[in-house]
């Protein structure tokens, strides 16, 4: 549980700029008079241009939407609800890694097939770790969603976690803490499972690769054994690999699940269920808009997995966890 908790803690640390960007994108923050407003204001020598021109130019560029953010808001603005994510992300992780290896640990006595017991065990996983700290990613996702208006700048409202847990409680009630469980639910679970499941098989037919040709090339190797602990390289490989395949698949359901979390804020507004904001968001603009962030999610997820999974396995072997496959 401690190697997981931290290697999870540092890994969203690094990435955090680059998550808080891909929801800005998801909930289509850059769509309303703020960050296109001002940007492209600049583009058009100064004035402001109208309603048709903001929709034609559509979403700014990653860099033009990074530049805002520290424009307006200041540079540690890109961190913004980093505490309230390590807050998530410390039981998240740890019981992400400990389910995971207890399923797969209880699993194999039925279940044969590696590979379906990697995506049963990764699946569980998912599931406890989700249910277990879902509240505090809520407020992470409202927290980084403020983006302060074209000329706001630093004097922009900064809601702290508690006046957004007391907000969330007062305008929507105790069940508002769970809002978007269900759509995340189904992301998480399937992402998680397909995540471990890669991850776990490609490290081990990268370990029994490796191993086969230091047999081949030392007389005296152990035959037949499959190497316990992977080193680094063999980690940010499979962890890359991995990442990046699962967030290709489980994108749309995320920004879907993002939407459902920041839509509809406050009882007085329209609360839209998972059918609904599907149907809204492919009316609105048709398939590529469950893509709408993937490049950021790419930048985030790949170093984050990476980092996550290869500090996991090396505070497992520094603290002396016995590996097991």
């Amino acid at each position: 549980m401690a190697a997981g908790a931290a290697a999870g803690a540092f890994a969203k640390t690094c990435t955090a700029p680059l998550a808080r960007l891909t929801i800005l994108y998801q909930v289509q923050a850059f769509n309303h008079n703020t960050a296109p407003h001002c940007l492209e204001a600049a583009a058009c020598g100064g004035l402001s241009p109208g309603p048709s021109i903001r929709a034609a130019q559509g979403m700014p560029s990653m860099l033009s939407a990074l530049r805002y953010v520290i424009r307006e808001e200041g540079l540690l603005a890109l961190w913004r609800g980093n505490l309230v994510t390590i807050l998530h992300r410390v039981p998240y992780s740890a019981v992400n890694f400990l389910a995971f290896e207890v399923s797969k640990a209880n699993l194999r006595p039925y279940v044969i097939n590696d590979n379906v017991r990697r995506f049963t065990a990764g699946g569980v996983a998912g599931l406890a770790a989700c249910a277990a700290a879902y509240p505090l990613d809520l407020l992470r996702t409202r927290m980084a969603a403020q983006l302060a208006a074209a000329g706001t700048g630093a004097a922009y409202q900064r809601s702290t976690v508690l006046h957004a847990l007391r907000r969330i409680v007062q305008q929507e009630g105790p069940a508002g803490l769970y809002k978007g469980l269900g759509a995340t639910l189904l992301q998480v679970v399937p992402g998680l499972a397909l995540n471990f499941c890669l991850y776990d098989g490609i490290k081990q037919d990268m370990c029994a690769s490796l191993q086969s040709r230091q047999q081949q090339l030392s007389a005296s190797a152990a035959h037949g054994q499959v190497a316990d602990a992977p080193g680094p390289l063999v980690s940010l490989a499979a962890s890359t690999l991995a990442g990046f395949i699962s967030a290709t698949v489980t994108f749309p359901l995320d920004v879907v699940r993002r939407r459902m979390q920041v839509h509809g804020q406050g009882s007085h507004m329209e609360q839209l269920g998972y059918v609904q904001t599907w149907r809204s968001m492919y009316r609105a603009g048709g398939p590529p808009a469950f893509y709408v962030g993937i490049l950021p999610e790419y930048c985030k997820v790949l170093p984050g997995v990476a980092i996550a999974f290869t500090v996991y396995e090396m505070l497992k072997e520094t603290l002396g966890v016995p590996p097991q496959h």
